[in-house]
């Protein structure tokens, strides 16, 4: 499908995870009321009625992709900025956020790069079914396969 139409397989798929979100929502993205990256964001929520609520926060305030990715993750309960380790305890290295929002982009999944002690680290890449984890492996395995 993305060679017929022209689109990334990951673009395809990240539009295709936006059928998830409320119609309401999806009629705000196809009339540019908010973007394609406020509407991923609140498919992280599992809850419509909180996705609806963070929607109109985001639409009454004109708030920030980055903004609604932080409300998503309060609201999920997920914490998902802090990273022990780096300059100092629960400090968010602007530098590791843009490498897990390039990887996300990049998987069209939720990804998280968390450093360690030492200067090590470990990147966490979510999988939502079985067709998706190929899907993330074909990536890898396409990038494998390129001419070095």
């Amino acid at each position: 499908m993305s060679q017929k139409i022209g689109k990334d397989r990951t673009t395809i798929t990240n539009f295709l995870r936006l059928l998830k979100l409320p119609e309401p929502i999806q009629t705000a993205v196809r009339k540019g009321e908010i973007s394609s990256g406020h509407a991923r964001a609140l498919v992280a929520v599992d809850d419509p009625d909180r996705q609806m609520e963070i929607f109109r926060k985001t639409v009454g305030r004109g708030l920030s992709v980055r903004d609604v990715e932080r409300l998503a993750r309060e609201k999920s309960g997920k914490r998902g900025t802090r990273r022990p380790g780096i300059h100092g305890a629960g400090a968010v290295s602007s530098s590791l956020s843009s490498v897990e929002e390039r990887l996300r982009q990049f998987l069209g999944t939720r990804v998280q790069v968390r450093m360690l002690q030492d200067g090590k680290g470990e990147i966490v890449i979510e999988y939502y079914s079985a067709d998706d984890l190929e899907r993330i492996l074909e990536i890898f395995s396409e990038i494998e396969d390129r001419p070095r």
